[in-house]
């Protein structure tokens, strides 16, 4: 039941295919030929994923009243200011819940940079309280749009949509951090979700967070102009996405090296930015990220991984079945990060990895091997599978692995009330979810320390020894505190261990 619901959850949320689904009403949503039909966006989008909205500040913005510059939280288009003297306009837009629906499900609007429109917006779905960090008090940030990229493609123009997210229009100076969502490089759906879930949490803590999307390997999403790429096109996106942050940023008031982070998928194109651009990067913040593209080809061929998504998956990016690919050939090599990084460890930036012992879609391995490159050790280098929820391997002087033992895919996110779903959290167990969100949060703080002083420091790779290890023992305080709480006497998640 528990691997189930994660299904339900994986799908519903990035974009995958549900299976097995838990009421009469959503076998009808996901029975559908494409998977998301249009009374997703009615039904779930636009009425009950409404409800796990949190309540957020919101920073002010100025309106010119009858001679009088007042402060006010934005409700209606049109043009407001910045400042306390009302001198420097800009265009707000309000996005309702059923326009964000539909966008949202809309596999033409969605991501598609030829009819994004200039202003800012709050989104609805920044507020979605999705996640195993919660956005409880925190403040919801601002959206912005641009077209970042234009492509000639066979099937026309593809244009693509770069989001924008921070808490105060006006700030400068800040931090950039640029954010990749899911959906096996095939979907842009629900890791549209995923992504503004999380970017309060950055926003938050000084950053401005830049989320580009790229073209799939998908002919059902996104718009057909942006469809059937190969992964080494969706790649350069990416890289086309640092290249456009790294020259427009200052016009949304960010500054230095960005910080790259993603989520599955997403956390593969950060990855490669990490090795690609490692000059451009200042550190990396990987969720369950594939890394290997050999080693998953091996995994087939000596029969050791037969998850059907992850099959269908590999055969979309390899071209052919794995059991056929040549590791010789691309795109195998220049996706297979650890033995290029193995080389020469020292040169790439810092780099934080979640992965959760349980993910049958992408091993953890993947992330071992990883974590063992950047170290110095053996790539196949063993780890400890009997720790009992959380063990962290360093990963070189300044980066980190941290295997969740009940997690699996999409760990950071956890529905905990919703009358769609009873919940469903791939973090695991109350404990382990605790766990999940202090290393979380210690994640932001060390992020933002490192790219504090990597633009204090010329060339500087970040971070430092004393930042890894504060972290560290900082969650590992946490979660003894919470856990002594928890076995103390304080209520139980009763229906949460129910259904896990």
């Amino acid at each position: 039941m528990r691997k189930q619901r994660v299904v339900l959850l994986f799908g519903f949320l990035f974009g995958v295919a549900a299976v097995q689904p838990v009421s009469a009403q959503l076998v009808d949503i996901f029975s559908s030929s494409d998977g998301l039909s249009g009374s997703l966006g009615s039904i779930i989008g636009c009425d009950l994923s409404a409800r796990l909205k949190a309540d957020m500040d919101i920073e002010p913005l100025y309106s010119n009243a009858g001679g009088s510059c007042v402060s006010q939280v934005p409700r209606n288009s049109g043009e407001y200011f910045t400042d306390a003297q009302c001198l420097d306009s800009v265009q707000f837009t309000r996005t309702g819940q059923q326009q964000f629906c539909s966008q949202l499900l809309d596999k033409q609007q969605l991501g598609n940079g030829a009819i994004v429109s200039d202003g800012w917006t709050l989104s609805p779905g920044g507020r979605y309280d999705i996640g195993v960090k919660r956005l409880a008090g925190l403040t919801q940030p601002y959206r912005n749009s641009a077209s970042y990229r234009t492509i000639s493609t066979g099937r026309g123009e593809c244009q693509l949509e770069m989001r924008v997210y921070k808490n105060a229009i006006a700030t400068v100076d800040q931090p950039p951090l640029i954010a990749f969502h899911g959906g096996s490089w095939k979907a842009r759906g629900f890791g549209t979700m995923g992504i503004e879930s999380v970017a309060a949490h950055y926003t938050n803590t000084g950053f401005v967070v830049f989320a580009p999307y790229y073209r799939l390997l998908s002919e059902s999403e996104p718009n057909v102009e942006c469809q059937s790429a190969t992964i080494t096109e969706i790649v350069d996106d990416a890289e086309f996405a640092l290249q456009w942050v790294n020259e427009n940023a200052g016009s949304y008031g960010a500054k230095g090296r960005p910080v790259v982070m993603g989520q599955s998928a997403g956390a593969h194109l950060a990855l490669a930015l990490a090795v690609n651009k490692s000059e451009q990067v200042a550190a990396a913040v990987l969720m369950y990220p594939p890394t290997d593209f050999s080693e998953f080809v091996s995994l087939v061929a000596a029969g050791q991984y037969t998850n059907e998504e992850g099959l269908r998956v590999l055969q979309g990016v390899l071209g052919t079945d794995a059991e056929q690919a040549d590791l010789s050939l691309s795109p195998i090599p220049e996706n297979s990060f650890p033995a290029r990084i193995a080389i020469d460890p020292e040169r790439y930036p810092p780099m934080i990895l979640f992965h959760g012992l349980a993910d049958e879609l992408v091993p953890a391995s993947q992330s071992v091997r990883l974590c063992n490159a950047m170290a110095g050790r053996a790539l196949d280098a063993g780890y400890d599978t009997t720790t009992d929820l959380h063990q962290t391997l360093e990963c070189g002087p300044n980066s980190s692995l941290h295997l969740i033992t009940e997690g699996d895919h999409a760990l950071d996110i956890c529905l905990t009330s919703s009358d769609v779903l009873d919940a469903v959290c791939p973090a695991g167990g109350q404990d382990s979810r605790e766990v999940v969100a202090a290393l979380l949060d210690q994640t932001t703080d060390f992020v933002q320390s490192v790219a504090r002083e990597d633009r204090n420091t010329t060339g500087s790779r970040g971070g430092g020894a004393l930042g890894y290890v504060t972290m560290v023992l900082t969650a590992v305080f946490l979660y003894w505190r919470r856990r002594s709480a928890f076995y103390s006497g304080r209520s139980g998640d009763t229906l949460s261990r129910k259904y896990l």
